[in-house]
């Protein structure tokens, strides 16, 4: 096949065939004429960077002139700019619009055909679509091509919602082409946050592990064994008045056995009371016995 080079044409040549293009229904910033003069000066200017090897520079001034005045010729000599710039994904990008424009018998069709090949082996495709939003984009970009060419990896496509940003993650290979739906139900839920006014919101995951009845228990126990410590209490003083009264061995024996027992319930108390307590204000879920006094509707 034959290989072809950029196409070098005079900025005269450039306008008089730019000129002949119909212009798109968009309203032009400046006057036709202007327009022509604006994307032959572009593409005159493209040319001398290319030549230079300012490829960068060239694939700038290329797009300008079609942006200017669109026509197929600066679509591919941008294509060829930043293929040699190392911009792979631009340049495919650029590739792929100027097969979608140039006539069947355009001159350079076979040779972008065959870099795109090249590229598409390197790059992903992604084909995005939007299902009831608007402003469809990609990486931050208008979607304006059925199908754009990106590097490997993860991307976000996105779009509005009535002022919501709606967003998708996509992932993609080399030599892949996934389809993306971007649509209402793509939004993640939102997250419930503290209501105004400072209140907590209604039940949430709750991080305290143990149910109310727990430290209930832990109450009524150490309540029975606080009852117990007074009882045996009162027993010792009364056996400590009645060894006073009779001074003798057996009834000294009765009451240090009596004291002993108190002084056992008496710390078992206190303990059953602490860990009680421990357990209510650190290891209790208090919110699991509360009825919501509220509702909290959220808008998916």
């Amino acid at each position: 096949m034959r290989r072809r080079v950029l196409v070098v044409v005079s900025p005269l040549v450039v306008a008089l065939a730019l000129a002949t293009m119909t212009p798109p229904r968009a309203a032009l910033a400046a006057p036709p004429a202007e327009a022509d003069r604006t994307a032959a000066r572009h593409f005159a200017d493209g040319q001398k960077a290319f030549a230079a090897g300012d490829y960068p520079h060239a694939g700038d001034e290329f797009e300008a002139a079609y942006r200017d005045k669109p026509h197929h010729a600066p679509l591919w000599n941008a294509a060829r700019s930043w293929q040699r710039a190392g911009e792979e994904v631009r340049a495919a990008n650029l590739f792929a619009r100027y097969l979608r424009e140039a006539p069947a018998d355009a001159p350079d069709r076979d040779q972008a055909n065959a870099s795109l090949r090249a590229l598409t082996a390197r790059l992903g495709r992604i084909e995005p679509h939007a299902a009831g939003v608007e402003k469809l984009r990609l990486d931050g970009k208008t979607v304006d091509a059925p199908v754009l060419y990106v590097a490997p990896g993860e991307h976000v496509a996105e779009g509005d919602d009535g002022g919501v940003r709606v967003r998708k993650v996509v992932t993609v290979r080399a030599g892949e082409q996934v389809s993306v739906t971007v649509a209402p139900d793509a939004r993640p839920s939102p997250v419930l946050g503290p209501p105004r006014g400072g209140e907590p919101n209604e039940r949430g995951p709750s991080r305290k592990p143990l149910s109310p009845i727990i430290p209930v228990v832990g109450g009524v126990l150490t309540a029975v064994v606080g009852g117990l410590t007074i009882a045996s209490g009162l027993d010792t003083v009364s056996k400590r008045d009645a060894f006073l009264g009779d001074k003798t061995q057996d009834r000294l024996d009765t009451a240090f056995s009596s004291q002993s027992r108190t002084n056992v319930l008496l710390g078992t108390t206190i303990g059953l009371g602490a860990l009680t307590a421990v357990v209510a204000v650190f290891f209790t879920d208090w919110s699991s016995s509360a009825t919501p006094s509220r509702e909290v509707s959220v808008r998916r």
